[in-house]
């Protein structure tokens, strides 16, 4: 009994220490937002080299999950700087809701 407590416990342990390491990873992504919008979603602004961005990324990934419709843009990417220009972001990170 105590042999599967202790394992349980490092299994648990190993999965935690990698859930930051597999949403830095998903963070570099999302350099071509070519969806097309719906005023139905907030836009979530970041770059995957900035450390604020690095801190919130996990919670704005924890709302979609729960069921808000997120789409993440990294400003890294060069394709989505009409995105950019069209919200006029000037700092990340940064939320832009497009309900009406």
């Amino acid at each position: 009994m105590k042999k599967k407590i202790i394992i349980s416990t490092l299994v648990l342990l190993v999965v935690l220490a990698l859930i930051p390491i597999s949403l830095r990873l998903d963070m570099v992504g999302h350099k071509d937002v070519s969806a097309k919008l719906n005023h139905q979603e907030t836009l979530f602004f970041y770059r995957d080299d900035c450390p604020a961005c690095q801190h919130r990324y996990p919670i704005e990934v924890w709302k979609k999950l729960t069921g808000q419709k997120i789409i993440f843009v990294n400003t890294n990417g060069k394709k989505n700087y009409y995105l950019v220009k069209q919200f006029q972001v000037s700092e990340v990170p940064k939320e832009v809701s497009l309900k009406k």
